[in-house]
C-alpha cells in the first residue's frame, strides 16, 4: 500500500539555529494536498508531491526569520505552484513625516495662533525624516533627511500690518532599491520646500528672510552577493524605506516601508525532479514617500477695523518624502541526481522603485473692503519628492545531468526593475552513469535501450504487494496516446514494446494501476 505521512502526523521538527527555519523529517512519500503557508527545511524519504491546482506560499522572513522553502527528496514533483513573492528580507520602515516647530526668539506658536502680534519672530519647520535601510546582504540604504524650512511672523503696525511668511521644509530622500543577482537603483531625492508667494497691496515681515528647505538625498544602492556558477542560494534584500514629508502649517506624511526582497525556493531530487508548474520569487515594489504638509495662515492678529491679509503669517507647502527603495528577486535551486524534467516557469524578478511623495500646497487670501483697500497673496506649493530605486533581479540555479533524456526547457525570468540590473541565471550538467532509468515507489524495474530504435524493454524486477497488473501507455509528446496495454505482474517479467514505426523523438512510457500513475521519457533515434 502506498505510504502517505501527513504534516500532522509522522514529522520530527528541528530548530536550525539563528535562521529560525524548521526542519520537518518524513519517512515514506508525501502529498501536499492543499493550500498552505509553509517555510524551513522538508526532508522526505520518497516522492514529494505538490499537485496540479495547489500552492505552497512561503512564509515570510518578516513572520518567522526563515523566508525560504526547501525540499530534499528521493523523487519531487511540482506540478502546483510555489509563491515565494515578498517572503526574502524585508525593506526599511519609512521615515517620519517633519512635526517640529522651533524660534530662536520664542515665536514658535505664531505659525498657527496670534503670539507677541506687535513684534518681529522667527518660525523655523523641522524636515522630513529618512527611513530605515532595507535588511539582506544587498539591503538599499535610506535616504537623507530633508533640512527644514523659515521665515518670520506677522507684525502689527501703527499703519501698514506686515504679514509673515514662513517656507516649508524639504522632504527626506527615497530609499535605494535592493540588490542580489544584479544591483539596483539609487533612490532619489525628496522635494523642496518653497519660499515664494505673489502679493499685492501689502508687504511682509522683512525681519528674517524666507529659507526654504531641500529635500534629502536618495539612498544608494549596496552589493551582489553570492556567485553565479556555485551551488549557494540566498533570499533576496529589502529595498530602503521612503522619506517622510517636510513640514508647513500642516505636519508631513509618514513614508511607507521599503519592499521586500523575494524568498528562496531549493529542490533536491536525489533521483528524480519533475517541475512542470511555476515557482516564483518575485521582489516587492517599492511604497509610496510622505505627503508634504500643507501651509495654510493664522488668524487675524492685528486690533484694528481692517482684518485684513497683512494681519497673518503665511505659509508654503512643503516638499514630498522620495518613494521607498523596492526589493530585489530572490533564489531558485533546482537538482536532480539522476532524470530531470524541467518545463516550469521560474522567476526572481525585482520590484519597482516606490512613488514620490506629493507636495504639500500653498495657500491664498484675498481682501477687498472699502476703507481699507485690496489685497491678496497665494504662497507657493512645495516640490513633490522622486521616486525608490528599483530592486535588481535574483538568481536561478540548475543542476541536472546530461543523460538524454532529461527535459530541461524552463522560462525563467531574471529581470530587475526599471534601471535596476538583471540577474543571473545558470544551469549545469553532471555526466550521466545510468543505463536505464530506475523507477521509484512501488515498482522496481529497468525502462532499455534508451535511447531505443527497434523495440522498448520494460523489466520487472520487485513490486507492491497487492499489484496483480500495470497498464502502459505509449504517449507522443502532444499527450496523444499511441498504444495501450494491459500486463500481469512477476518478478523477472520483461515486457517487449515495438517502436520501430514511431518517428524520431521524446515520448513517454505510462505506468499505472490502482496504486500510481507515473511518466518515463525516453527516446526514439
Amino acid at each position: 500500500m502506498r505510504r502517505i505521512a501527513t504534516l500532522t502526523g509522522m514529522l520530527i521538527y528541528i530548530q536550525m539555529g539563528y535562521s529560525q527555519c524548521i526542519t520537518t523529517n518524513i519517512n515514506g512519500n508525501y502529498t501536499q494536498s492543499s493550500d498552505i503557508i509553509l517555510s524551513g527545511v522538508i526532508n522526505v524519504t520518497g516522492t514529494y508531491l505538490l499537485p496540479a491546482g495547489v500552492t505552497i506560499t512561503v512564509s515570510p522572513f518578516t513572520t518567522d526569520s526563515c523566508g525560504s522553502l526547501t525540499i530534499n527528496a528521493k523523487k519531487i514533483e511540482i506540478i502546483g505552484m510555489i509563491n515565494g513573492d515578498n517572503a526574502g528580507y524585508p525593506g526599511g520602515s519609512g521615515g517620519a513625516g517633519a512635526t517640529s516647530v522651533t524660534s530662536i526668539t520664542g515665536h514658535s506658536a505664531s505659525l498657527t495662533t496670534c503670539n507677541d502680534k506687535d513684534n518681529p519672530g522667527q518660525i523655523t519647520v523641522g524636515g522630513g525624516q529618512f527611513g530605515m535601510a532595507g535588511s539582506g546582504p544587498g539591503g538599499g540604504s535610506a535616504g537623507g533627511n530633508g533640512t527644514a524650512g523659515s521665515g518670520s511672523k506677522q507684525e502689527c503696525q501703527t499703519s501698514g500690518d506686515k504679514g509673515g511668511m514662513v517656507a516649508g521644509s524639504g522632504g527626506a530622500g527615497g530609499g535605494a532599491g535592493g540588490s542580489y543577482g544584479g544591483l539596483g537603483t539609487n533612490g532619489l531625492s525628496g522635494g523642496n520646500g518653497a519660499a515664494t508667494a505673489t502679493i499685492n497691496g501689502f508687504s511682509f515681515s522683512s525681519a528674517y528672510t524666507p529659507l526654504a528647505g531641500n529635500g534629502g538625498m536618495g539612498g544608494s544602492t549596496s552589493t551582489t552577493y553570492g556567485t553565479i556558477s556555485g551551488t549557494d542560494i540566498d533570499l533576496g534584500s529589502g529595498g530602503g524605506g521612503a522619506g517622510g514629508g517636510g513640514r508647513s502649517y500642516y505636519a508631513g506624511e509618514a513614508g511607507l516601508k521599503g519592499g521586500n526582497g523575494g524568498g528562496m525556493v531549493k529542490l533536491v531530487a536525489s533521483d528524480t525532479l519533475i517541475v512542470t508548474g511555476i515557482i516564483s520569487v518575485n521582489g516587492e515594489n517599492g511604497k509610496q514617500g510622505g505627503k508634504g504638509g500643507n501651509g495654510d495662515k493664522s488668524p487675524d492678529c492685528c486690533s484694528d477695523l481692517c482684518n485684513d491679509c497683512g494681519e497673518r503669517t503665511f505659509s508654503a507647502g512643503a516638499g514630498g518624502g522620495g518613494g521607498s527603495g523596492a526589493g530585489s528577486g530572490g533564489g531558485i535551486y533546482l537538482e536532480s541526481g539522476k532524470y530531470a524534467h524541467i518545463n516550469a516557469t521560474l522567476s526572481a524578478n525585482g520590484g519597482e522603485g516606490g512613488n514620490p511623495g506629493n507636495a504639500g500646497t500653498g495657500v491664498s487670501c484675498n481682501y477687498d473692503t472699502f476703507g481699507c483697500g485690496t489685497q491678496n497673496v497665494t504662497t507657493a506649493n512645495g516640490s513633490q519628492g522622486s521616486s525608490g530605486g528599483s530592486g535588481s533581479g535574483g538568481r536561478v540555479k540548475i543542476k541536472t545531468t546530461d543523460c538524454p533524456t532529461n527535459i530541461i526547457s524552463p522560462t525563467i525570468t531574471v529581470n530587475g526593475g526599471t534601471g535596476a540590473e538583471n540577474g543571473s541565471m545558470y544551469e549545469a550538467t553532471i555526466p550521466c552513469q545510468y543505463a536505464g532509468i530506475e523507477f521509484e515507489g512501488e515498482i522496481n524495474a529497468v525502462l532499455f535501450p534508451n535511447p531505443a530504435s527497434d523495440q522498448l524493454s520494460f523489466r520487472i524486477n520487485a513490486y507492491s504487494v497487492g499489484m496483480s497488473s500495470i497498464e502502459l501507455q505509449l504517449i507522443d509528446a502532444t499527450g496523444r496516446i499511441l498504444s495501450a496495454s494491459q500486463h500481469p505482474l512477476f518478478n523477472g517479467q520483461v515486457i517487449t514494446l515495438p517502436v520501430g514505426h514511431l518517428s524520431a523523438g521524446i515520448y513517454t512510457l505510462l505506468v499505472k494501476n490502482n496504486y500510481l500513475v507515473k511518466n518515463y521519457p525516453f527516446i526514439i533515434q
